[in-house]
């Protein structure tokens, strides 16, 4: 197996643990080249130690020139395949570099591109911000196609979508996000008398949906259930967690370390994630490793996931009544939550880490036409 080298924009948290994965069935053989450091509100919360005993980890420094720095990455391993986190930014520009520099092995895997939510969700202004998206990722491939082997991308819309930017289906792969192994726990069945709800991630109102959240829970009249809301950063948080204290069956909890997240979530039945905004929301990840329910939105890109195992319910992003009417339904109908529960224990394998390395791999493979390799088929689907 080639050298596998992954430039990315910084330190790889929804990708920690299937890199290791990754380095594991290529015998160590990756090196991860980071553009930029860690953000200081998220520094608490990633796992940053276990990865350097797989692969080789550098960073850019503060004194370094990208270019050169680049260009001396390279041209040392001009055999090397080189995977490439996005089109844009940094990264973007370590693709041009490659480009110029005659690669012919690089690989992209990114993000759907997503756009951001608008106050009052002004359609026309949506539109316009796609039209703008197009073009930005259009003109990003076109440059840089010769040196371009696959381009992996989340979800089945991100392939619909990049499909529609002009990059041809044949470089195109379904790929997603992973989570953060964890030793998991045997879970304790028991019945409860309340349904446990939890919600986990930014408190943001035009993103992340919690707006819809606090809609649907302040308004049920059926009072079987709890809901934690984990986390505590985010543009509303101050609000949220006052809304959480004085909000009867409602609990403000902090926040959980990155590897004790799918544990965690074991205590619970049915994760809220009712997200407006998400290039792939690992929180749905996360909750089928831990065998429980979830409810999220058409706008998760995850999504899939859910409706491929039969775990939870997928509802419009932007209709506040589809999220109370679902919460309402689960509460209604406490059974469909064993359900949910028992179908997310029978798919987690096909969305490991290990199963997701892989897939990865053999999609280099494949791309590099290594002889006797098949187009890969997605795990998940």
């Amino acid at each position: 197996m080639q050298k596998l080298i992954f430039i990315l924009p910084n330190y790889p948290d929804v990708m920690y643990s299937f890199l290791i994965a990754c380095a594991k069935l290529s015998d160590n053989a990756i090196k991860i080249v980071c553009l930029s450091n860690v953000l200081d509100e998220r520094e608490n919360i990633y796992v940053n130690d276990k990865l350097s005993d797989y692969a080789e980890v550098i960073s850019l420094g503060e004194d370094d020139e990208l270019s050169f720095f680049l260009e001396k990455i390279f041209i040392e391993n001009i055999d090397a395949v080189f995977i490439f986190g996005g089109f844009l930014g940094n990264v973007g520009q370590a693709l041009r570099i490659y480009n110029g520099l005659s690669g012919k092995k690089g690989l992209v895997i990114t993000e759907k591109p997503s756009v951001s939510p608008t106050r009052y969700f002004n359609i026309v202004l949506r539109f316009l911000k796609q039209i703008r998206a197009k073009n930005i990722y259009k003109k990003a491939y076109e440059r840089v196609a010769d040196s371009i082997k696959a381009v992996l991308v989340t979800g089945e819309k991100g392939v619909a979508q990049l499909k529609s930017f002009g990059i041809p289906g044949s470089k195109l792969y379904n790929f997603m996000y992973t989570h953060i192994d964890e030793q998991i726990l045997e879970r304790i069945n028991k019945d409860r008398e309340k349904i446990r709800f939890v919600y986990v991630g930014r408190f943001n109102y035009l993103n992340r949906g919690m707006d819809s959240l606090i809609y649907t829970f302040s308004r049920l009249k059926l009072k079987n259930w709890e809901l934690d809301l984990v986390g505590g950063y985010g543009e509303n948080a101050t609000e949220i967690i006052e809304w959480a204290k004085k909000t009867p069956n409602v609990n403000y909890i902090g926040s959980w370390k990155s590897d004790c997240v799918i544990n965690s979530l074991r205590k619970y039945d049915v994760c809220i994630s009712p997200t407006r905004m998400d290039g792939w929301r690992i929180q749905v990840n996360q909750a089928i490793m831990a065998g429980i329910g979830t409810i999220t939105t058409e706008q998760a890109i995850s999504d899939e996931l859910i409706k491929k195992s039969h775990s939870g319910l997928v509802i419009n992003a932007f209709r506040k009544k589809e999220l109370f009417e679902a919460v309402s339904y689960v509460l209604k109908n406490p059974d469909m939550v064993k359900t949910w529960k028992l179908n997310a224990e029978k798919y987690k394998e096909k969305i490991s880490n290990e199963c997701v390395a892989k897939y990865f791999i053999d999609i280099i493979k494949y791309s590099l036409n290594c002889e006797g390799w098949e187009k890969p088929i997605c795990p998940w689907l």
